[in-house]
């Protein structure tokens, strides 16, 4: 009885010599040899997937697999050679299914020429099984064609982004549970077909060419893919105008206000640096947050709410508020206002209604009515001066006074 089995191992290949008496298991034999020679190869240096073709042509409540080629993850080709028998899709309305498609041979070609009456299959017919799944029911082994919707009026709409394709495998010695592991490289599919797709970490020794956008993307929920790109025309400066010339990271798509766009972080996760993002570089509504407890130093000029600081070190185009702590000034330093603005105005205000101003070219200073000098520290009062609202004065002292 001949024994067709195709052995997980296969030791021996067929030795020929003259005169040797050839058997039917001897022709089986070689077979097997070559095929599991094969389809070792597909398995453990390729990936399962699609490899060409097997597109689809639908209607109502069908579709139709064209020709075409996939492979298995257990090395075997599955080849369809002209299109499929329409499939029927009239008991899942309403329904969203997988089409898939996995390997299958059967005896084909039968004959009665045998000598001494025997009879049998001349051939093997490796003749690929499409079938429907339902969502997360798909057949071991098997590999997947589309996802199908089919609307209650019989509608089919698929969609390819869930077919994956083949590619290769780098082999890395390990065996997870007895499934083949190592890093793996095939393309991005329907939706992204000039894009390789990396499954594993990447080490490069020399230089990288880049022609293009170089995109970093992880499986975490809620990270982003980070595109690194070459200069062009249309790169945004700090000041928000186009023409950058240096290199450009970016995200593909921009967070939700107030998550950051890009992190600087330590071995220990602690945050170094982020900066938060809702527009496009240099909108009016960036912000940057600094919260260490290190220097920060700015090497040139510094400028807030405006973009053109001048000759000045800091320039602050708007109100400034100091909350806590002090202004201080060295020795030779002032504290000069321009004669741009020269009406009545308190120039210096001290507490609210008093303090110094201009006053059609005239310094005044503004109190309530009284006024005191004091010794050093601002503690004791060594004269005080009260003025009445129709100009009258008091003046009064603690000790003898000499004019």
């Amino acid at each position: 009885m001949a024994d067709y089995i195709q052995y997980p191992y296969i030791e021996k290949r067929v030795r020929y010599f003259d005169g040797e008496f050839l058997k039917d298991q001897d022709f089986i034999d070689e077979q097997k040899y070559h095929i599991d020679r094969q389809r070792r190869l597909d398995q453990f240096l390729r990936v399962s997937g699609i490899c060409d073709g097997l597109t689809l042509k639908t209607d109502t409540n069908q579709v139709i697999v064209t020709p075409g080629t996939a492979l298995d993850s257990e090395g075997r080709q599955i080849i369809l050679s002209t299109d499929s028998s329409p499939i029927n899709l009239s008991a899942h309305k309403n329904q969203q299914v997988y089409l898939v498609i996995s390997y299958q041979e059967e005896q084909s070609d039968q004959t009665n020429e045998g000598g001494l009456g025997s009879s049998g299959a001349r051939r093997w017919h490796e003749k690929p099984n499409i079938q429907v799944a339902t969502l997360g029911n798909v057949p071991e082994d098997s590999i997947v064609l589309a996802k199908l919707a089919i609307a209650g009026n019989g509608t089919v709409t698929p969609d390819l982004s869930v077919r994956q394709y083949s590619g290769v495998r780098l082999p890395s010695g390990n065996l997870d549970n007895g499934a083949i592991t190592g890093p793996t490289l095939r393309s991005g599919g329907n939706s992204a077909s000039s894009l390789v797709v990396i499954d594993g970490d990447l080490s490069v020794t020399g230089d990288t060419t880049v022609n293009g956008s170089l995109s970093f993307s992880s499986n975490v929920s809620g990270e982003r893919t980070l595109l690194m790109e070459a200069p062009n025309s249309s790169n945004h400066r700090g000041d928000g105008t186009q023409g950058a010339t240096g290199l450009v990271y970016r995200v593909e798509d921009n967070p939700p206000d107030g998550d950051p766009i890009f992190q600087v972080r330590s071995e220990g996760e602690a945050v170094r640096l982020f900066v938060e993002h809702n527009g496009w570089t240099g909108s009016a509504d960036n912000s940057a947050w600094f919260g260490g407890t290190r220097d920060n130093y700015f090497a040139g000029k510094v400028g807030i709410g405006t973009t053109d600081p001048g000759s000045s070190k800091l320039k602050v185009q708007g109100k400034l508020t100091v909350s806590a702590g002090e202004i201080q000034l060295d020795g030779a330093q002032q504290i000069v206002f321009t004669n741009n603005d020269t009406t009545n105005n308190l120039k210096l205000q001290l507490w609210d209604g008093y303090g110094l101003g201009i006053n059609s070219q005239t310094l005044f200073y503004a109190a309530n009515g009284n006024h005191s000098w004091r010794d050093t520290n601002g503690t004791n009062e060594r004269m005080a001066l009260s003025t009445a609202a129709n100009g009258g004065l008091t003046v009064k002292g603690t000790g003898n006074s000499s004019f």
